[in-house]
């Protein structure tokens, strides 16, 4: 059996204090998440569902020069942004069978050691909608 200290109650609702502030924290941090998580929840009504999937693929980008804006800056490095969308070819296999898709791109994250990990949206042409995929 588990033996408790002994608390006297002002030591207990200084306790509370400190555990509400930490939950206070957490649900703020959550909301940060929440905010910036996946899109296809407010575009669709739901999170659309995933499949795994590990084939190569090839990326071709419909873009020559880009124009933007930068945000900040430091002596390691810099963020900026631009005012388009960046729309790619892409081909993948799925069961062996070879997919072509337009894709916009949608987020990007470094991924240390790994490399890039890149979201992105497929446009749909229109021989392609109500296609299941």
């Amino acid at each position: 059996m588990q033996e408790f200290e002994e608390k006297t109650k002002e030591d207990l609702i200084k306790e509370i204090g400190e555990y509400s502030k930490i939950i206070k924290n957490l649900r703020q941090q959550l909301a940060k998440v929440e905010k910036t998580g996946d899109e296809s929840k407010e575009k669709f009504g739901v999170r659309l569902p995933r499949k795994g999937l590990e084939t190569n693929l090839e990326m071709v980008g419909d873009f020559d020069i880009l124009y933007g804006t930068g945000e900040d800056y430091s002596k390691g490095g810099m963020s900026f942004k631009i005012p388009i969308e960046l729309e790619f070819e892409i081909r993948f296999d799925v069961d062996g069978k070879a997919q072509d898709k337009r894709a916009k791109l949608i987020w990007v994250k470094y991924i240390k050691e790994e490399g890039y990990k890149f979201g992105v949206e497929f446009i749909e042409s229109s021989e392609e909608k109500g296609e299941e995929f």
